[in-house]
């Protein structure tokens, strides 16, 4: 776990917020990592909890009761704001992809208390917004997450900030934002 500080001009209070993506959870999972994300989670004693996508290893997963008893046991630190990732739109084999979103995760997250799901949605708490941005399947499988692309798909992104919030967007792929920020 690492920490990190940012600093803003906007008056707001001193908030934690744990960030954690790429669970990667499925049928057979090592269920001691589930328990030791918890723990640390419980520690650092956060106001929220993101998660930036890849909560599950591939879309077909089923069989939620271990994950959502998990996500809810989260939610239950703080409230818990999660993104879709890659995998988690994704089913069949390496390098043969196909295109398919879990509804039943879906649907159970949005059934799970003090858990949001941010599908290109804002979510605003006292003095902080959560945008939380999906980038398209193509974007990952076959644009191979090129910039020109993300580029493209950024673009379109219509989060609805105050202007007196800290504004925080979450996404799943880390990898073009530093040359983004850059531009």
């Amino acid at each position: 776990m690492h920490n990190e500080t940012f600093k803003t001009k906007k008056n707001i209070k001193t908030t934690k917020i744990v960030l954690m993506s790429d669970v990667h959870y499925y049928q057979g999972y090592n269920l001691k990592i589930l328990k030791k994300l918890l723990n640390q989670t419980k520690k650092a004693q956060p106001e929220y909890i993101c998660i930036a996508g890849d909560v599950l290893d591939y879309s077909s997963v089923t069989n939620f009761e271990i994950l959502f008893s998990w996500l809810q046991e989260l939610a239950n630190i703080a409230p818990l704001l999660v993104v879709l990732g890659n995998h988690d739109e994704k089913n069949g084999n390496m390098g043969n992809w196909k295109s398919k979103k879990n509804e039943e995760y879906v649907k159970g997250l949005k059934e799970l208390k003090n858990v949001y799901f941010l599908d290109n949605k804002t979510k605003t708490f006292n003095d902080i917004s959560f945008y939380g941005f999906n980038l398209s399947y193509k974007y990952y499988e076959e644009k191979h997450e090129q910039y020109n692309y993300f580029v493209d798909e950024v673009k379109d992104l219509s989060p609805s900030f105050k202007e007196d919030t800290y504004n925080i967007i979450l996404f799943h792929s880390p990898i073009n934002i530093y040359k983004f920020i850059e531009k």
